[in-house]
């Protein structure tokens, strides 16, 4: 039974482990004096605090820091019961206080197998994290129920490969993040009445829908890498039932009334080039508002790109989110005495950008003067082979 003693009694804490009987513990930290890795330690930690600002790089002047809470959540399954449990809910943001500040909720995708979930762990998103807190939101990142430490039966399963209902994945993360928002509420750093939600890959699907779900305070949606049903070993580039993945998100489309921004490598090779353009028209075909952008093909497989190579999105979040009003945090770099509006992280994502090929396509509701289509840059790299991608989505 879930207690009722307020937020913060749910606290984990991020330097304390829990017994299974629940009673927290803290995590003694390794000892590495004299040892090799010490040294190797010491050699990263000259080379951080003296060279890189010597280079003119400069860490934020806000440290970041990380909290998680164990957040009751109720939930229907597929044949209509509830379903309760605990969701842990991991929550980043920078040490600056007296302000509230806008959250975004961050989505992490759906592994292929069972032993795969539950040893997703407590998902964190450390690099994205960071960066998005740097930024000056309030992030929020749910394990969700059926996954790692939250745990609980799976009540995101589409069904099989050929028989495919999307939209009952959709509806039990919607209910979550719907819940987490409430919870989120009574926190006294976040401002409920604004934020985004970001998911990559199952998660981006998901933040179509909730862009679509009517949730106060959402106020538009990223979507990175969404999709559902491919496996780039068996059937790259072909997922199971585009189609239905069409329809379920032409149905989106005629409810969703906020911005939403939808990102794809060139080589994702669970969707293919095709796929993700075709959803995104039947989408806004619908009266979706959006944005496509194609990124850049990354390694042998772009579906990675969220985590793998951060510097190909980055451009296009920060300019999306810049048009909605949200505030861009200014991090100073110590060259010279001069004050930057720009990170030295958003620098080299630009300076990374240039050389790749981005297509924009802006949808006519999207309320844009741009034009259909905008290129880029230089071509792509040639996508390397398929034979060691890995397998992500089930059937």
């Amino acid at each position: 039974m879930p207690n009722n003693r307020g937020p913060f009694s749910h606290a984990i804490g991020s330097n304390t482990t829990r017994h299974r009987e629940g009673s927290p513990r803290m995590v003694k930290p390794e000892r590495w004096r004299g040892s090799a890795k010490h040294l190797v330690m010491r050699t990263v930690q000259v080379f951080l605090l003296w060279i890189l600002p010597a280079t003119g790089f400069a860490f934020p002047s806000s440290p970041i820091r990380q909290s998680s809470f164990r957040v009751p959540v109720s939930l229907r399954n597929g044949f209509g019961q509830i379903v309760k449990q605990d969701l842990v809910l991991t929550v980043v943001r920078d040490r600056e206080g007296g302000r509230r500040r806008p959250f975004l909720v961050l989505l992490h995708g759906r592994p292929a197998s069972v032993d795969a979930r539950i040893r997703l762990g407590q998902v964190t998103f450390p690099g994205n994290a960071s960066y998005f807190a740097g930024l000056g939101f309030v992030v929020l990142i749910p394990t969700r129920v059926g996954y790692g430490v939250t745990g609980g039966p799976d009540l995101e399963y589409t069904g099989t490969c050929f028989d495919k209902n999307f939209s009952q994945g959709m509806a039990a993360i919607v209910e979550e993040t719907r819940q987490v928002l409430d919870f989120a509420s009574r926190l006294p750093d976040v401002d409920r009445g604004r934020g985004l939600v970001v998911g990559d890959s199952f998660g981006g699907v998901a933040a179509i829908a909730i862009a679509s779900a009517g949730i106060p305070g959402v106020v538009a949606a990223i979507n990175i890498s969404g999709g559902d049903g491919g496996d780039s070993v068996r059937h790259v580039d072909h997922p199971c039932r585009p189609d239905q993945m069409s329809e379920t998100l032409a149905a989106y489309g005629r409810s969703n009334r906020l911005p939403t921004l939808w990102m794809y490598s060139a080589n994702d090779r669970l969707w293919g080039p095709i796929y993700p353009k075709i959803w995104f028209r039947d989408f806004t075909d619908s009266g979706g508002r959006g944005e496509f952008v194609t990124l850049p093909a990354d390694k042998n497989n772009g579906h990675f790109i969220f985590n793998r190579n951060p510097g190909a999105w980055h451009p296009a979040f920060d300019q999306f989110i810049q048009r909605l009003g949200f505030d861009r945090r200014t991090w100073r770099l110590r060259k010279a005495g001069n004050a930057h509006d720009l990170s030295s992280r958003a620098r080299g994502n630009r300076e990374k950008s240039k050389h790749a090929r981005t297509d924009v396509i802006v949808s006519p509701a999207a309320g844009s003067d741009q034009a259909d289509s905008v290129e880029h840059g230089a071509s792509t790299r040639e996508a390397a082979t398929n034979t060691s991608a890995r397998r992500l989505f089930s059937k």
